[in-house]
C-alpha cells in the first residue's frame, strides 16, 4: 500500500506546492484530452469535450497564476532583495496581463 500512497511533504514551502499544483494540472489536462480522444465525436459528450472542459482549466489556470501572483508579491514585501522570485513575478504578472486582454469562456 505505501506505493500508492500519496505523499505529504510538511517541508515544502507555497512554492514548491504551487509548481506541484501546476504539474497536477497539466497531467489532469493530458488526461481530460486523452479520454475524450478515445470518446470520439459522441454529439452527447461534445459540449463537456468542447466547452466544459477547456472552461474548467481555463478558470484553473487563470486562478493558478493570481495566488501565484499574490504569494510572490507577499513574499517579496518580507524579501526584497530576492531576484530569482522578483523575475519570477514579472513573468507571472506578463502572464497574467496578457490573459486579461485576451482570456474569456468558450460558450
Amino acid at each position: 500500500m505505501p506505493d500508492l500512497a500519496i505523499q505529504f511533504n510538511r517541508r515544502a514551502n507555497v512554492f514548491t506546492l504551487i509548481t506541484k499544483t501546476n504539474r497536477v494540472r497539466e497531467r489532469l489536462r493530458e488526461m481530460c484530452i486523452s479520454v475524450c480522444n478515445l470518446l470520439g465525436h459522441n454529439d452527447d459528450l461534445w459540449e463537456i469535450r468542447n466547452i466544459g472542459i477547456p472552461n474548467l482549466f481555463k478558470e484553473l489556470a487563470s486562478l493558478g497564476l493570481e495566488l501565484e501572483m499574490r504569494v510572490l508579491q507577499d513574499y517579496l514585501l518580507t524579501n526584497p532583495g530576492d531576484e530569482r522570485r522578483r523575475a519570477r513575478l514579472a513573468k507571472v504578472r506578463r502572464t497574467v496581463e496578457r490573459m486579461a486582454r485576451s482570456a474569456g469562456y468558450v460558450d
